[in-house]
């Protein structure tokens, strides 16, 4: 099959779930595929890995000749006005369009019933997507693409040789991700725990770094900002702290993939996706800065409870997070769109 992924851009998320999917769809020989980008790429990490690979990444201006040579057009949605606007302004061509959604869709942005509607198939990134009888005939392909667990080396020593206690998170340290009272979280836990420090990897929102300093946290809640060797601070936190909001679109959670494939205890927010992730043995789910708070001081007192819950969690990304068994959904998907007719899409309805 020819295989078409419309997607505005490729940056960290995306890039891992489209382009390590389009990779080893490619390699498996099975389907050829292409990524069409909707937007000028401002990272080329993901880019140039696919380009490498010898997956074709094309400019917007060649959309009407790549959907129409395209078996199946999938597009992944989260929410941009650019995709919006392009499926409103979608071209005139027969086609088969699977919706490829990257969001849970509860949540902002709310995935809207006509576009599930005016699409051949559902593809979803997450069993809370599921939870709507409405979309619960989609098919689940998790957006970690060709991430592979077993290669991630895993942290071995869980005593705590320094000074502090090490609360590690990777993601987006912004309210947009994190809940309202997400220092109120961080300072009962600092309060339980005075050897407690939040080291928080990833690009910071400026609200959140004043609300930092001005509840006088900066030294015990580090910004580090982006890094492309993320894996590597993983092996140096002690435990893997995840604070979600609650109305959260949330969806796969790649970095806490990592976290558990690298071996690391995992305290998250239960709502809205925790639930799917971490398993008995593998971690703790928490509801309020008081739960987290006595979470973290049983890790923290633990060094065989670090271990148990660090090892578990990395047996248990091992053996949950098959990439060929994703790929074969995926593709299994797109044989049962295939059989049927191309037509012309309007998506002017959402």
């Amino acid at each position: 099959m020819n295989i078409l992924h419309v997607a505005v851009h490729m940056g960290d998320g995306a890039g891992k779930a489209i382009g390590g999917l389009a990779i080893l769809g490619n390699k498996s020989g099975k389907d050829n595929h292409r990524i069409l980008l909707l937007d000028e790429p401002r990272k080329t990490n993901h880019i140039d890995r696919c380009c490498a690979a010898g997956v074709n990444v094309l400019p917007r201006n060649m959309a009407g000749l790549a959907i129409d040579e395209a078996d199946v057009v999938i597009t992944s949605w989260w929410g941009s006005p650019i995709m919006d606007k392009f499926l409103r302004e979608f071209p005139n061509i027969p086609c088969r369009v699977v919706l490829w959604t990257h969001k849970n869709g509860f949540y902002d942005p709310p995935l809207p019933d006509a576009l599930v509607r005016s699409c051949d198939e559902l593809l979803v990134t997450s069993p809370l997507t599921f939870e709507n009888p409405a979309w619960s005939d989609g098919t689940l392909v998790y957006g970690f693409g060709d991430f592979a667990p077993e290669k991630i080396r895993p942290k071995t020593d869980y005593s705590l040789n320094r000074d502090s206690f090490v609360i590690g998170y990777v993601g987006m340290p912004s309210y947009k991700r994190f809940p309202l009272n997400a220092l109120d979280y961080m300072s009962t836990t600092i309060a339980l725990i005075p050897d407690a420090v939040f080291v928080l990897v990833g690009e910071y929102s400026d609200e959140f770094k004043s609300s930092i300093i001005l509840a006088g946290l900066e030294d015990k809640v580090r910004l580090l900002g982006w890094t492309n060797d993320a894996l590597s601070l993983l092996r140096t936190f002690d435990v893997f702290g995840y604070l979600l909001r609650s109305d959260s679109s949330a969806t796969t959670e790649n970095s806490v993939l990592e976290a558990m494939a690298a071996g690391l205890p995992v305290v998250m927010s239960r709502k809205p996706v925790g639930k799917y992730l971490v398993k008995d043995g593998t971690g703790f789910l928490v509801d309020s800065p008081g739960e987290y708070a006595q979470n973290l001081l049983r890790i923290y007192e633990s060094e065989d409870l670090r271990r148990s819950l660090g090892q578990a969690a990395r047996k248990h990304i091992l053996t949950s997070c098959n990439v060929s068994e994703n790929l074969n959904r995926f593709h299994e998907a797109c044989l049962k769109v295939v059989a049927k007719q191309k037509y012309v899409h309007k998506f002017g309805g959402f």
